[in-house]
């Protein structure tokens, strides 16, 4: 090999080190992002804190490191192909002759672009990026200013390619901008493989994955029922609201006029307590009644989580599409459904799920129907005619059941066990065993 050739290798083997400088550049980009690890960056002086700046904008460094990884990769490409191959081309014509000089010319661009690029692909970006991601923080360290410079140099590019990029993608409602350089899905497989390894108990993966759940469940499956709201006239009388007030127990309670249907406000307690004690004893409810707010029976549970936070509120009261009230809910509602069932000592205990034995259970009637078909892992598929165990029995049975009434479907049988007015209180759910096969 003369001269001139191994100039050509000098300059692929300079361009293969500075794809490794990029390639674990990007995988510690990609590691610091943690808020934990930027902390810590930011406790190690000037460098520390422009690196923890990079963790914190990485969509625009990383898009920078991409820009550069490519013109390197085109470049190394480029140089194998027009002038390493052309003399490995010669070196085979003076080892086998001038036979065939295509087939010749075409496996001389094959092996050396093929051979080249495997060891480009192992040092420059598997090796690299193990090590960027095992060493994160010292890596940023070193190449800080690097990789400042690299973003300053390719910024005007990067900014027109976002351009064109927005252009194209916006007809599909995408974003690269706002994009999530870490998804839901992945997010919840570390979650799952924690728990797995030991790492997460499951208590706590059970929290992390009720969180996400908040985006797809509607303020409905959440709420307590118009059937099951308690809510005082606004036209009671002064001498029954304390009465009243002391039954329910609630330091809040809607007030309705007329009906249901008309909520007018709400009622703080505490409001009426330190009236009362005053001593003044002609306590009129409209003089207590806080605003109302009225949400859709369809919200997200996450939305109006935020909503209540912003807000300062504590109740909501829940309407229909036709505008009548479907039942209420507190932000008690909504955070148990992150972390369970909140207690207090004035709490009644009253269990929506009592076992019986492994096959049978006795259940309230408003318990999701969803958790029986996964308790119960029947083949009943799921309706939107229905949410609760009891929908699905007045569902199956075309009318109101009555004490004693049973249905069986999906591997489980039903029978209604207890009955209030027009409402169904206990449901006997019992897992049905699959007949033998004959033989």
């Amino acid at each position: 090999m003369n001269a001139m050739t191994w100039e050509l290798l000098g300059i692929e083997l300079l361009l293969v080190a500075l794809l490794a400088v990029l390639s674990a550049s990007e995988a510690a980009l990609h590691t610091i992002r943690r808020p934990q690890l930027i902390e810590e960056l930011a406790a190690r002086g000037w460098r520390g804190r422009l690196a923890g700046t990079m963790g914190r904008k990485a969509i625009e460094y990383l898009a920078a490191i991409q820009v550069a990884e490519f013109f390197i990769v085109f470049a190394f490409a480029g140089i194998a192909a027009a002038f390493l191959a052309p003399r490995l081309s010669d070196l085979l014509r003076f080892l086998f002759g001038p036979a065939a000089p295509v087939i010749r010319d075409v496996a001389a661009v094959i092996v050396t672009v093929g051979v080249l690029s495997l060891a480009a692909v192992l040092f420059g970006l598997f090796v690299p990026r193990s090590i960027g991601a095992r060493h994160a923080q010292s890596v940023l360290l070193v190449l800080v200013w690097p990789l400042e410079l690299i973003t300053w140099l390719t910024r005007p590019l990067v900014a027109v390619l976002f351009m064109l990029t927005q252009v194209f993608t916006r007809p599909f409602g995408a974003n690269p901008q706002t994009g999530a350089l870490v998804t839901e899905e992945e997010i919840k497989a570390l979650v799952e493989t924690g728990e797995a390894q030991g790492v997460l108990h499951e208590g706590e993966q059970k929290m992390i994955s009720s969180i996400f759940a908040l985006a797809e469940k509607p303020v409905h499956e959440v709420m307590v029922p118009r059937t099951d709201m308690v809510g005082i006239d606004v036209a009671t009388m002064p001498d029954q609201i304390l009465d009243i007030i002391t039954k329910v127990g609630h330091s809040r309670i809607p007030v309705f006029e007329g009906s249901a249907d008309n909520i007018i406000g709400i009622l703080y307690v505490k409001d009426v307590f330190r009236r009362l004690a005053r001593g003044e004893k002609d306590v009129q409810l409209r003089q207590f009644l806080r605003p109302a707010q009225f949400v859709p029976e369809t919200k997200k549970v996450d939305e109006l989580l935020r909503e209540m936070q912003r807000d300062k509120v504590h109740i909501a009261i829940v309407v229909d599409e036709y505008g009548g009230t479907a039942g209420l809910v507190t932000i008690e509602d909504l955070v148990e459904e992150i972390v369970g069932e909140i207690r207090d000592e004035y709490d009644v205990e009253q269990e929506l799920v009592l076992p019986v034995s492994e096959n049978e259970a006795l259940m309230d009637a408003r318990v999701s129907f969803e958790e029986v078909r996964e308790t119960f892992d029947l083949s009943v598929p799921p309706s939107e005619n229905y949410d609760t165990l009891g929908g699905f029995l007045v569902a199956q049975l075309g009318h109101f059941p009555r004490v004693g009434e049973s249905v069986q479907s999906g591997g489980a049988r039903f029978v209604v066990e207890s009955v209030e007015g027009r409402r169904i209180r206990r449901v006997r759910v019992s897992k049905i065993a699959a007949s033998p096969e004959p033989v």
